[in-house]
């Protein structure tokens, strides 16, 4: 969730879709008209942190079987924003 979030925040960055004096903490709590501006720019990128949020409650907070397939898919989730962010070149 952390690395995640990282990766979010430097591609958001990057688009020129946040200034770098300010984070976002969950992609959930994006204001309805960014989180719009956002999915417009970076569908790929805001669905795969929304998918690593959605795995938070049930799997970190909680006990849910199929761990180690929530483990696989949010690290898929994570590799897809860090290529994502490492491939924008407008920094």
């Amino acid at each position: 969730m952390l690395a995640g979030t990282h990766w979010f925040n430097i591609l958001l960055h990057r688009t020129n879709l946040l200034p770098v004096e300010h984070d976002a903490m969950h992609a959930e709590f994006l204001a309805p008209d960014h989180r719009r501006n956002v999915r417009a720019s970076v569908p790929d990128a805001l669905q795969a942190i929304d998918d690593i949020e959605s795995l938070r409650t049930p799997y970190v907070r909680g006990n849910m079987p199929g761990g180690e397939q929530a483990a696989a898919k949010a690290l898929a989730c994570l590799a897809r924003l860090r290529n994502q962010a490492l491939a924008e070149t407008n920094p």
